[in-house]
């Protein structure tokens, strides 16, 4: 008797709480009403400010939704408890037991979507590792081909240096030899008769008579020849001198210091190196 009063006290509780909150969906919805009449009254709605038409827009939604649950308020038949104790206990273990079957599927779902969000983290996360790294070979490369052209242009830069001093050389080398030959040419052109007959005289007693149509070259020529031996890659810079070379000219490359005679041969001489 006690189990059943229990019953019926507790579906009138229930009965009561959904009248309740009945009249109040019904408050609300005659109170939004209100505010709707009033909004109306007050100013057109062409008229309303940007912020009323924000709060105007929000009583609306609010009102369909006030509207949405007194409709199934209205049509939903209200649905008593058993009153016995046990039917009770069992169809609320079912209910627990359904919410917590559905749980734990809720669960397993979660799980295996932040598993697999786990799974596409490690994959980005190795991505962004890998472009990094190639970042990091890129950004060597540029700063590589970077000093490449700077060195690519600081070599031009002396291949040009180079260059200008190189064609300068020749330049100052042309002009020497113009001014040496006007020189050899001015002050010791080729040996006349009477020179030749002078230095015959002289050299009478320790030489052969020298014949008067015999053909020296010029100190020019000597020089020239000199020169090219010299500069050459044979590494015997010595000339053996020979009838063409006239005698007084080249004891005054000798005493000049000009050339220089072989230590084992006195017919051969050689130029000094001035140049090394």
């Amino acid at each position: 008797m006690i189990a059943l009063n229990t019953g019926m006290s507790s579906g009138k509780e229930i009965m009561t709480s959904q009248k309740h909150l009945h009249n109040q969906c019904e408050k609300i919805w005659s109170d939004v009403n209100q505010v709707h009449t009033d909004l109306s009254k007050l100013k057109p709605l062409g008229t309303l400010s940007s912020a009323e038409s924000q709060i105007l827009e929000v009583s609306k939604a609010k009102e369909k939704q006030l509207a949405g649950e007194l409709h199934v308020l209205k049509n939903t038949p209200l649905e008593a408890y058993p009153v016995d104790t046990n039917t009770l206990r069992v169809l609320l273990q079912e209910e627990l037991e359904t919410s917590t079957a559905q749980l734990q599927q809720t669960l397993d779902v979660i799980q295996a979507q932040r598993k697999e969000l786990e799974e596409e983290l490690n994959r980005e996360r190795s991505l962004l590792e890998q472009h990094k790294q190639v970042h990091q070979s890129l950004v060597q490369k540029l700063e590589a081909a970077k000093d490449a052209s700077q060195e690519q242009h600081d070599s031009d830069r002396s291949l040009r240096e180079l260059t200008r001093k190189r064609q300068r050389a020749v330049e100052i080398q042309q002009e020497l030899m113009r001014n040496l030959a006007k020189f050899a040419t001015l002050h010791f052109p080729l040996p006349s008769t009477a020179d030749v007959n002078k230095a015959s005289k002289r050299r009478r007693s320790s030489t052969e008579s020298d014949d008067e149509q015999h053909r020296y070259i010029s100190l020019l020529e000597i020089l020239e020849i000199l020169m090219n031996k010299c500069t050459d890659d044979e590494p015997d810079p010595y000339i053996t001198l020979d009838e063409s070379f006239w005698p007084p000219y080249v004891e005054l490359l000798l005493r000049c210091g000009i050339a220089l005679r072989h230590p084992q041969a006195c017919q051969r001489i050689k130029l000094v190196p001035f140049h090394l």
